[in-house]
């Protein structure tokens, strides 16, 4: 929601999630954040400051906040495309696992094309995390790499297409005597989505997922598919 005049926007999601069997497994997120125009240098630039709460099980699970600056260059041999540079700090909390938490940086740029009915973007940058001195594995490194294409069939349709791969490499052994390797973690998503709009406001959407997170140590290792459908008012 506009909050001013000048640009500056409010934003917050809640999002809860309920178990038939595993009600230790309960969820609750609450995201709060502002982005704003800041005064850059030479482009034009923005500002945003977030925070979320996580509960699990009925109890708080996690505390997160974070920083971003971002920046779009004027860059002539760019056009219709545009560029985006962005740099992020953020700090984790692990309300009773405090070992696991940790600060983190990134930096990263993304490429945009908006045509009449089209929009494509495509996405990296470098991650870096600085973790709590006893967390398994120690400080990580990391990046991230993204592509998204969207497109308005006709008034009422629209479809998405994406693919993520995110990259994390610890800098020790996970576990010394019990897990001897470093840890390596790659996950991977695939996502895909249909969208009808029903009347002003509302929205029906089909979303497909396909995660698979590939690990050096078989334990984290997982593949999930979600087949989705979802409702969609904006109220505002």
């Amino acid at each position: 929601r506009e909050l001013n005049r000048s640009g500056g926007i409010g934003f917050a999601q809640l999002r809860t999630r309920r178990y038939d069997q595993l009600p230790d497994q309960d969820t609750n997120a609450l995201l709060l954040g502002i982005d704003r125009p800041i005064r850059g240098a030479f482009w034009p630039a923005s500002a945003s400051a977030s925070g979320s709460l996580v509960s699990l099980g009925g109890k708080v699970y996690q505390r997160q906040l974070q920083l971003q600056a971002r920046t779009m260059p004027v860059i002539a041999i760019l056009n219709p495309l545009e560029l985006t540079l962005s740099a992020a700090l953020g700090r984790v909390e692990y309300i009773s696992r405090r070992a696991f938490n940790a600060n983190s940086a990134e930096l990263g740029s993304m490429l945009s094309y908006r045509g009449h009915h089209t929009l494509g973007q495509l996405a990296g940058g470098a991650l870096f995390e600085k973790g709590h001195p006893g967390r398994p594995g120690g400080d990580r490194r990391g990046g991230y790499a993204s592509a998204q294409l969207q497109r308005q069939f006709n008034g009422d349709y629209s479809g998405e297409l994406s693919w993520t791969r995110q990259d994390w490499r610890g800098e020790t052994v996970y576990s010394p005597g019990l897990i001897d390797v470093v840890r390596r973690q790659s996950t991977r998503q695939i996502r895909a989505a249909v969208t009808r709009a029903m009347a002003p406001r509302h929205s029906l959407q089909l979303e497909w997922r396909h995660v698979r997170n590939h690990e050096n140590i078989s334990l984290f290792q997982y593949n999930s598919e979600v087949l989705q459908l979802n409702w969609r008012w904006s109220g505002f």
